[in-house]
């Protein structure tokens, strides 16, 4: 073999290893669905513990070790002195939007089974090892007034950590 064929050789060698690199050893960078989703609207962004409301595997999208990812959560909230059914609105569109957004991006919907309660938390998608729950919250609702509408909605990115060498 010539110098230059074996120089093609050892370059497709490392293409393949840094490929095969991303699937053992875990995320290595954005997703452009991310990207995208950052750019919707205003959002609050949270990388230390946001899942810690969710202690059980089941509110947070079958994960049994959370040390495993590294969890980015993104909160929007609608001003409260927009009403209550323009709000809800908000919301929704968003979340269409969101979902959107994962589905043209090939994330798959991960079967959590039925979801109920505020805020629902078996909304979750999977795409290369990461895991993505989207949901609406709702600070409207009080003991004496039912929750109808919502007006904030969450997105939490659970990103593999690199696994050490």
């Amino acid at each position: 073999m010539d110098a230059e064929g074996a120089m093609k050789n050892w370059f497709l060698f490392l293409v393949c290893l840094m490929v095969g690199a991303r699937t053992m050893f875990g995320f290595s960078g954005e997703f452009a669905e991310w990207k995208a989703i950052r750019a919707m609207t205003a959002w609050r962004e949270a990388r230390e513990s946001p899942t810690q409301n969710f202690s059980t595997p089941e509110g947070r999208c079958g994960i049994k070790e959370l040390s495993e990812y590294e969890a980015v959560r993104l909160d929007h909230d609608v001003d409260l002195k927009v009403d209550s059914k323009s709000a809800d609105r908000e919301v929704k569109a968003l979340d269409r939007r969101v979902l959107r957004a994962l589905l043209r991006g090939r994330w798959i919907a991960i079967d959590m089974g039925p979801g109920r309660g505020i805020p629902n938390l078996r909304r979750c998608y999977g795409k290369d090892g990461a895991i993505t729950q989207i949901y609406e919250t709702t600070g409207r609702c009080t003991m004496n007034s039912p929750c109808r509408y919502y007006d904030g909605f969450s997105v939490v990115f659970y990103l593999p950590k690199r696994k050490a060498q």
